[in-house]
C-alpha cells in the first residue's frame, strides 16, 4: 500500500487549481454593448462568462461575431479532480473549467500542462518508478556486480563501471545499480521481464514505453516543455498511466 499512498500524496500536493487561470466575467448589461466594453478593457482575454448566462465567449468573437457557447457537457470539472483526470479530459478539448463551490471560476487549457506544478507531478511519479525498479533489481541481483554487467551492452557497461569505480575510489557509499541512469534501469528491467505483466510481451511496445518515459523524465527534470502540440496529450496520458500502474504493481511484489 505504500506506493499507492505516495501516489495519493503527489495527487494531493499537485492539483488542477495550481495551474489554472482565473476566469474573467463580463458584467450585466446589454448583450452586445457589455462584451464590447469588456474587450476594450481586456484585449488579451482568452475566455469570459456573461453574468447570468449559461455559457462563455471566446476571444475569437472579435472575428466571428458574438456567439455564446454552452459549457455543458464535459467542460466543467471539480477543482478537486486529479491532474491525471485533468489530462484525460483535455485530450479531446482545448480547455476545461474548474468549479469552486457551485460556481465556475477557473480555466485550464492544454498548454497549461507545461507549467511547473504539472511537470513536478510528472517528475515525482517517474522518480518513484525509478526507485521501485532499482529496489527490485537490487533484490533480484543481490548486488552481484559480475551478473549485472552481463546484461549490459559493452558501451553502457563501461560507462557504468567507470562511474561506479570513481565513486568507490572516493569512498562513497553506493551500489552499482545506483550508478545506472533511468534509461539504463529501464532497459535492465525490460531484460528481466519486469514489464511483461503491465505492457505485455511485445518488444516494440516495451521499447516505445522506455523511450517515452525516459524522454518525459528528462524534460520534466530540466524544466522543458513536456508537450509542444495538443496531439502529444494522448501519448503523455498513456505513458504516465503506465508508469502509475507499474508503481502500484510493486506494492504486491
Amino acid at each position: 500500500m505504500r506506493n499507492q499512498i505516495l501516489l495519493q500524496t503527489y495527487d494531493n500536493a499537485f492539483q488542477p487549481i495550481d495551474i489554472a487561470e482565473k476566469i474573467l466575467a463580463i458584467p450585466d448589461g446589454d448583450y452586445v454593448e457589455a462584451p464590447m466594453n469588456f474587450f476594450e478593457l481586456h484585449p488579451n482575454f482568452e475566455l469570459a462568462f456573461l453574468s447570468n448566462k449559461d455559457g462563455f465567449i471566446h476571444s475569437s468573437v472579435r472575428r466571428i461575431g458574438l456567439t455564446l457557447e454552452p459549457l455543458f457537457p464535459g467542460r466543467v470539472i471539480s477543482k478537486d479532480s486529479t491532474l491525471l483526470d485533468l489530462l484525460s479530459y483535455l485530450i479531446d478539448k482545448d480547455f476545461v473549467v474548474l468549479m469552486e463551490g457551485n460556481r465556475v471560476k477557473w480555466l485550464v487549457d492544454w498548454q497549461d500542462l507545461n507549467k511547473s506544478p504539472f511537470t513536478d507531478w510528472i517528475f515525482s511519479n517517474i522518480s518513484l518508478l525509478e526507485k521501485c525498479l532499482k529496489q527490485k533489481l537490487s533484490k533480484d541481483f543481490e548486488d552481484d556486480v559480475t551478473r549485472i554487467y552481463r546484461f549490459m551492452p559493452p558501451k553502457v557497461r563501461d560507462e557504468v563501471k567507470d562511474r561506479f569505480n570513481r565513486l568507490r575510489n572516493k569512498n562513497a557509499e553506493t551500489s552499482l545499480l545506483n550508478c545506472l541512469s533511468f534509461l539504463n534501469t529501464l532497459h535492465l528491467a525490460r531484460n528481466q521481464g519486469y514489464f511483461n505483466d503491465i505492457i505485455g510481451e511485445d518488444y516494440d511496445d516495451k521499447i516505445a514505453f522506455i523511450h517515452s518515459s525516459n524522454e518525459l523524465r528528462n524534460k520534466s527534470a530540466h524544466a522543458n516543455d513536456i508537450i509542444t502540440s495538443k496531439v502529444d496529450l494522448v501519448k503523455l496520458e498513456q505513458t504516465i498511466s503506465m508508469v502509475r500502474k507499474m508503481i502500484v504493481s510493486y506494492d504486491v511484489m
